[in-house]
């Protein structure tokens, strides 16, 4: 098991399989949401930064936006493709391959920032976000309120999902200020896979500073997707940052 790059093995078939669940609804009512918050008109060219299986982005091209999709995991891009094959990228966020000033909005939904350990790196992710926009570009960060976390964490659960006996152990690295998932997965007689989920926990104020540090200045923060501004209560934290440059 991989602890400091756990995201190079953790997104593949049992990921899928362990969050099948997760409502195309509620990635509808996402993209809704932020369209109305944008008054998006179709024509512009959106990047889905760290795609997944690809629910929001074919939720957008369902409505009609041209949306490009950037996944480290080939099994998750795989699921991605039988929604939509076009636009499909494999890559690195921190190495975006794709040139500058390309796209009027960048997405990074679902808490797909916080993965790196050093700081240095998560901030890159950041910069080239920045890159890719155009200036004036619109960059969306849905992220978690760390204060609730650490107040409702729930140290443990266990499920059974077709067969298999799934336990999840989660708690705060308070040293590196992070949120640490252990998922252990048991299939059949000596049959075991353990993967680690890690991110590290940013405040509001640490990720308004680091964006505009990467050139985005952010112009609305909620807490919800319903318009609810944020508070140290929310279940999101959800920034809306524009380029530098308009």
């Amino acid at each position: 098991m991989n602890t400091n790059n756990w995201f190079q093995d953790w997104f593949g078939a049992d990921y899928l399989e362990l969050y099948k669940r997760r409502s195309p609804q509620e990635a509808a009512e996402t993209v809704a949401w932020i369209i109305s918050v944008l008054k998006l008109d179709k024509s512009i060219d959106v990047f889905d930064l760290a795609c997944g299986a690809g629910r929001h982005r074919a939720e957008l091209i369902s409505r009609g936006f041209q949306v490009t999709g950037l996944d480290l995991s080939w099994q998750l891009l795989k699921q991605a493709k039988t929604n939509n094959p076009q636009k499909l990228l494999r890559g690195d966020m921190r190495y975006i391959p794709v040139r500058a000033n390309q796209f009027d909005l960048v997405l990074s939904l679902f808490t797909s920032f916080g993965y790196f350990q050093d700081d240095a790196d998560n901030a890159l992710v950041l910069s080239e976000a920045a890159r890719i926009l155009k200036p004036g570009g619109m960059y969306v960060l849905d992220f978690l309120n760390e204060t609730r976390l650490r107040s409702e964490i729930v140290p443990s659960d266990e499920t059974k999902i077709n067969g298999k006996q799934v336990k999840i152990l989660r708690w705060i690295d308070d040293v590196n200020n992070r949120i640490e998932k252990r998922i252990m997965i048991a299939e059949a007689e000596r049959t075991f896979r353990e993967y680690r989920e890690s991110v590290k926990l940013y405040t509001k104020e640490q990720l308004t500073t680091m964006l505009s540090a990467a050139g985005i200045r952010p112009v609305s923060i909620f807490g919800d997707y319903r318009d609810t501004p944020f508070s140290k209560s929310s279940p999101r934290l959800i920034i809306f940052g524009e380029k530098h440059g308009a």
